[in-house]
């Protein structure tokens, strides 16, 4: 859908714009949780994706010069069934390890350090539960998880009763980070 002041909307021709890859791709299964940025003309997307196989998700990275029709580039930072791919964000291996890194939000912050210009939010599983993982980023390509994750929720919780399970979409204005999460109490 388009819209001229983000009230009024028109409904374009229903298109699905992208599909789970081919057979034996780590995205074969399903894809989840994206988020889109538009640069220089060109549209930017991240998404999670899984394989048939196994549960664990990861972040993909796609281009698209129309948002319609989308290219998943080798980005030859992780290899997939010993082939280059287009995840950009991996599980992370060791005991911070995670079921799933599945990419929420990325926020463009102009005003920041140029090695943390792109900010990405990922919904995650870890031993703690379900949390909110931060990883930083020059081109929104090479990710580094931020130093402060520790594997811990990352909203207060009371007597450890309430798990984040739906993923955050962030916003950034100047001066306000906004985030907006769902949590089951238990």
């Amino acid at each position: 859908a388009t819209s001229s002041d983000g009230l009024h909307w028109k409904l374009t021709k229903p298109t699905t714009t992208v599909m789970p890859g081919p057979p034996n791709a780590w995205d074969s299964g399903s894809i989840r949780h994206s988020t889109y940025l538009k640069e220089n003309g060109l549209y930017r997307m991240w998404y999670g994706g899984y394989t048939m196989r196994f549960q664990q998700g990861r972040t993909g990275y796609a281009v698209s010069r129309d948002g319609v029709h989308w290219e998943r580039p080798a980005l030859g930072l992780f290899k997939w069934n010993g082939k280059d791919s287009n995840i950009c964000f991996s599980l992370q291996p060791g005991p911070t390890c995670n079921e799933y890194e599945l990419v929420s939000s990325v926020v463009r912050v102009d005003e920041a350090a140029p090695e943390r210009r792109y900010v990405m939010f990922l919904h995650t599983q870890g031993p703690h539960g379900f949390i909110v993982d931060v990883a930083t980023s020059p081109d929104g390509m090479h990710w580094t998880r931020a130093a402060h994750n520790a594997r811990h929720y990352a909203f207060e919780v009371a007597n450890g009763k309430l798990s984040i399970h739906d993923p955050p979409e962030v916003f950034h204005e100047p001066h306000t980070w906004w985030a907006f999460v769902g949590g089951t109490h238990f």
